[in-house]
This record gives structure tokens, C-alpha cells and sequence, in this order.
């Protein structure tokens, strides 16, 4: 149910002090509600990597974690539509 190894991650949501969003070694970056026993959602790093760092947007609307391979990836806490035309990978220069 949480995570299998070292837990790197730790952040607490910026205005919902039960909202958490934890990562770690095992590339799982869950999202728990305090007042629950349960994560309400467990995402699975792409790259197979570990989570390293992460955090939430000052809107608390958007979480970032970033991995060992230098990549990083973002969660958002809407519906996505904004987002659905953007391209799965991104390079910048």
C-alpha cells in the first residue's frame, strides 16, 4: 500500500495540511489523505528511476518531482484538459 523502499519525498500540500505527497527509491510518488488509512493515488515514475526531490506549486493546483536521471515530472490536480495537446516528452535548450 505505501512505498517498498527508501522514502526521499515528503511534502506537505500548501493550504490542505492532510494532503502529503511522498517519493522514493522504489519510483512510486503517492499521494495520502491524513484523515485516511489509504493513498488516494500511487503513480509509478516513467523512468523507472527514484524520486529525489519534489514539491507543490504555490496554488498547491500542481506537484513536480524530479529523478536521477535529471527528469522531471509533473502531477496536476485537475482535469487536464489544459494539458492534453502537450507533448508526452519535452527537451529544452
Amino acid at each position: 500500500m505505501g512505498h517498498s523502499d527508501e522514502v526521499h519525498v515528503l511534502e506537505v500540500h500548501p493550504f490542505d495540511p492532510n494532503l502529503i505527497v511522498s517519493g522514493g527509491d522504489d519510483g512510486r510518488v503517492i499521494f495520502w489523505d491524513l484523515r485516511s488509512t489509504r493513498p488516494i493515488h500511487i503513480f509509478m515514475l516513467e523512468s523507472e528511476n527514484s524520486a529525489h526531490d519534489g514539491c507543490f506549486s504555490p496554488s498547491g493546483d500542481l506537484f513536480v518531482v524530479s529523478d536521477g536521471e535529471g527528469y522531471i515530472t509533473l502531477y496536476g490536480t485537475g482535469h487536464g484538459e489544459n494539458y492534453a495537446n502537450a507533448p508526452k516528452e519535452q527537451f529544452f535548450k
